[in-house]
């Protein structure tokens, strides 16, 4: 018989009132929530639905990132900076979100100097900040604490921060060990996420010097660090030079060369073409990658929207499955993946997307969602694997989007957008319903991360 104790009955108790409080004030239209989205419309069961729409008080003029902690339902949002030119008045913009795709906004954690990429560890529920600024205090990583949304302290002083020669590009996360990495293409430094310190900094281009002063500028060599498989300890990128894969193994923390050409076949008019994006599949070691095609612009032709195929690659062979599985169109590319319900997704044009099953590595379609009276322009998408909601954050706005109803039969719908929200900071009973509810989360996950790394 398993017992139960007094403390494991109250947090039990506790996550059982936050999350009825929770969809209690997400599901009654009554003046405690702000969060009034009008009923459901009646749509062929084929269209997507629910959808939510989040409108900013505040525009986001320099969105960079955007993740989410799917044990927590924290969604999280980079701004740049809040004005142009300005180095200083970055922040990171946390959202609470629900089941049903409900979005509230709980706070804003000021940061300086460029703030650009996040990862997050929802074991630990730490988030990994990337800054890119030229100058000491731009290059480093800022740690926040995910049950309180502060600062916790910076991580600093290592050979790629002080010394990048094309920016430090890439930062990835290892839930499993806790170690995080982060690379300027040329070396890349390991941090042990348990005390937040720089373990080791190695070289990682293929071939030369590994003396890490001698290859700050080796352009030829330069190695684009862009998927992790945690569960496989690989890293997967892409060599500057000739666009073939490169693997990094963070065992012996080498790099693995291998004879995959990812610009093999060219678009018509393309002189080259560039891996922009990229995913893993750790449970069939299939690789996604978005291959950007390079096609001069003649000076008559006007605005040219940039062009990607997705390619599939395995990768254990290195051989390439699918030249082309789609083709998207858009001036910011992005890929997620659905290992639960085995789908990938592809972000293809400002408010339209493209869904793939990856069982057969078939397109099921292309999505619309219409925009209404707002800006035409979303380009991130962040999935909750838990819920299976999408969130299309835009500088003015964040849409939510279930992938439930996704067919082949639903490529030429769109979604009517309902009642509009305003985040006005009046729904605080949805906050503070969702806080309790991921804060207890979270730290039932630390706990169980912890137990398990103690021998």
């Amino acid at each position: 018989m398993t017992k139960i104790h007094y403390g494991s009955k109250f947090i039990i108790f506790l996550l059982t009132l936050s999350f009825i409080a929770g969809n209690d004030a997400i599901f009654t239209n009554g003046a405690a929530s702000a969060q009034t989205d009008s009923p459901a419309p009646t749509l062929n069961p084929a269209r997507l639905e629910p959808q939510r729409v989040l409108v900013f008080e505040k525009p986001f003029p320099n969105l960079s990132d955007a993740a989410i902690n799917p044990n927590t339902g924290k969604l999280y949002l980079v701004n740049m900076s809040d004005a142009v030119g300005e180095s200083s008045g970055g922040h990171v913009a946390v959202f609470h979100t629900t089941l049903n795709g409900a979005i509230a906004h709980s706070t804003n954690i000021p940061v300086s100097f460029y703030p650009s990429n996040l990862v997050i560890n929802p074991n630990t529920n730490t988030i990994y900040l990337l800054h890119n600024f030229n100058c000491p205090e731009g290059s480093t990583v800022t740690v926040i604490d995910g049950n309180t949304d502060n600062v916790t302290g910076n991580i600093e002083d290592n050979m790629v921060m002080r010394n990048w020669a094309h920016g430090i590009y890439d930062i990835l996360v290892n839930p499993v060990i806790n170690r995080i990495y982060v690379s300027n293409g040329t070396a890349m430094s390991i941090i042990d996420g348990n005390r937040n310190e720089v373990l080791d900094t190695i070289a990682i281009v293929a071939g030369g010097s590994s003396n890490l002063e001698d290859i700050k500028h080796e352009n030829d060599k330069f190695v684009r660090l862009m998927a992790i498989s945690p569960e496989n300890n690989l890293i997967y990128g892409v060599r500057e030079g000739n666009r073939t894969l490169a693997i990094l193994d963070l065992r012996s923390n080498s790099i693995i060369n291998t004879d995959t050409r990812l610009n093999a076949v060219l678009r018509e008019n393309a002189i080259d073409s560039y891996p922009v994006d990229m995913i893993i599949n750790s449970e069939t070691s299939i690789l996604y990658i978005m291959n950007q095609a390079i096609i001069p612009q003649h000076p008559d032709a006007g605005i040219s929207i940039p062009t990607a195929d997705i390619i599939a690659v395995n990768a254990s062979t290195g051989e390439i499955i699918s030249e082309s599985m789609a083709e998207v169109q858009s001036f910011h590319f992005d890929l997620t993946l659905d290992a639960k319900q085995n789908r990938l997704y592809a972000l293809s044009g400002s408010n339209s997307f493209v869904a793939i099953d990856t069982s057969n590595n078939k397109v099921i379609g292309k999505f619309y969602f219409e925009t209404g009276e707002l800006p035409n322009f979303y380009p991130r998408m962040v999935l909750n694997p838990e819920t299976g909601i999408l969130y299309f954050v835009g500088s003015d706005a964040i849409i939510a989007i279930s992938t439930e109803t996704l067919t082949s039969s639903t490529n030429k719908d769109s979604v009517p957008v309902p009642e509009i929200i305003t985040d006005d900071g009046a729904d605080l009973s949805l906050a503070l319903a969702i806080s309790i509810g991921a804060g207890i989360t979270g730290i039932v996950a630390y706990l169980a991360f912890r137990k398990k790394r103690q021998p």
